[in-house]
């Protein structure tokens, strides 16, 4: 089985969003949400997970008319009693096990569905984050599916159990995701609702998870945890500005999370970190192959699950030691879904050269302005070595 919209497969290049502006705190504006839809249409994220709230009704809005795909998740999380698969806990006195809590987490789910249901954006429901899964979640998934049934249910707690449509781990690591994609007998998609985690210096073997997501039809993408870093515009005493975390505004000598809270792809203020270029660069939807590049021949996939490439410019650069030495334009299309393209580039010949590396760079662009998007915004981009390293190496100074 595969998640599909409107009866088509389409792959989750998601991230996981707190409502956070530095200034006004949980407070979010509208300039500030646009802002974020904005960044992640130019890096290629076309999904959010609402963690762990349902969010402000206006974001739901502006995703309704710019195009994103939403996971609404109802407000519930019970961690300090435990959560499944992170060790045991008891379950006597874990709300999810217990018939009097029933009515409060039917409350909180049946809120979000009746305020959310008519939401475009909202294609697939969440009834909570690290809440365990006791008789009070089947009996609320019941529920759930009675009053809407167009739409899948996705709850990490529930693991492999009836009350998830979905197979949607948090962190899982590459033998977990290959063990469940090339088993025979697995008929749910899978969707991690929280991966590469983003603290730091992160989103390394971005480009591996997404190799076996690719190969395997069910397994369809994830949220990275998360978009920006929770932090508060403040300054020290002296007057330099910074973003606090932790203990910075008061109590730092008492229990803190530290900079647990700054896990984002971006900052407080919304300035990217290395890490969102990589994630642009694998999440992207136009993607390009060659098995003999110096030929000039090179493959276009048009990935996207409802655009044709006529929307997009193409081009390509030569370059000899980082220096740009050719350029030109090429021609693809008409290219529908899920379709692939042999074009023939321009490249002048290219003769073995002692101490030289030539590299082919390919690029799409947009022709007009969209919606988030200028003219002329590279939305993919490939690169290729030409030159095989003998070659390049050959003119290298003998070691000493």
């Amino acid at each position: 089985a595969q998640l599909m919209v409107n009866g088509v497969p389409v792959e989750v290049h998601g991230v996981n969003r707190h409502e956070l502006e530095p200034t006004t705190g949980r407070v979010v504006t509208d300039a500030g949400m646009r802002r974020d839809l904005e960044l992640m249409k130019q890096h290629n994220i076309n999904a959010i997970r609402s963690c762990h709230y349902p969010d402000d009704e206006r974001w739901l809005r502006l995703c309704d008319e710019l195009g994103f795909y939403l996971v609404d998740e109802a407000n519930i999380e019970t961690h300090g009693y435990g959560a499944e698969f992170q060790g045991g806990f008891d379950k006597s006195k874990h709300p999810a096990y217990l018939p009097e809590w029933k009515a409060a987490h039917r409350d909180r789910i049946s809120r979000l569905v009746e305020r959310d249901k008519n939401h475009p954006s909202v294609i697939i429901w969440s009834m909570g984050n690290e809440c365990g899964n006791g008789p009070v979640f089947h009996e609320a998934y019941t529920w759930l599916k009675q009053r809407d049934p167009s739409r899948p249910v996705s709850f990490e707690q529930a693991g492999e159990d009836v009350d998830t449509d979905i197979v949607a781990p948090m962190y899982p690591g590459l033998n977990s995701m290959r063990k469940y994609a090339e088993a025979t007998d697995k008929t749910r998609p899978y969707i991690m609702c929280e991966y590469s985690h983003a603290m730091g210096n992160s989103n390394g073997n971005f480009q591996e998870y997404w190799d076996l997501i690719r190969a395997h039809p069910h397994m369809q993408g994830g949220f990275i945890w998360d978009w920006v870093d929770q932090g508060l515009a403040t300054k020290t005493p002296d007057g330099r500005p910074f973003f606090a975390y932790g203990g910075d505004l008061g109590g730092y000598h008492m229990q803190n999370d530290e900079n647990f809270c700054a896990n984002g792809l971006v900052a407080a203020d919304r300035t990217p970190h290395p890490g969102l270029l990589e994630v642009k660069k694998v999440y992207q939807d136009i993607r390009f192959e060659a098995a003999q590049p110096a030929s000039g021949r090179v493959t276009v996939i048009n990935w996207f699950s409802f655009k044709d490439l006529n929307e997009y410019n193409f081009r390509w650069e030569l370059l000899r030691n980082g220096a740009v030495t050719k350029a030109g334009t090429f021609a693809v299309g008409p290219l529908g879904p899920r379709q692939r393209q042999e074009v023939k580039l321009s490249l002048p010949a290219l003769k073995p050269e002692a101490g030289a590396e030539y590299v082919l760079n390919v690029f799409a662009q947009t022709k007009t302005a969209a919606p988030l998007l200028p003219a002329g915004h590279e939305v993919a981009r490939e690169q290729f070595t030409l030159t095989p390293a003998t070659t390049y190496f050959a003119a290298a100074p003998a070691p000493a």
